[in-house]
């Protein structure tokens, strides 16, 4: 219950930020954290939570 309700939660997030701007985000995330500037990591969290 909880994975499908994550998953339908991961696709709205998607639609409403892009589905690539998400991927590519979470990616310079993982390879470059020390490269990351606040502002990014501002858009980041709130894409995350859907802000």
């Amino acid at each position: 219950m909880d994975v499908k309700r994550a998953s339908i939660c991961s696709q709205s997030f998607d639609v409403n930020l892009g589905e690539t701007v998400n991927k590519v985000s979470v990616i310079i995330l993982s390879l470059f954290p020390e490269c990351i500037e606040v502002k990014h990591l501002t858009l980041t969290e709130n894409m995350r939570y859907g802000l």
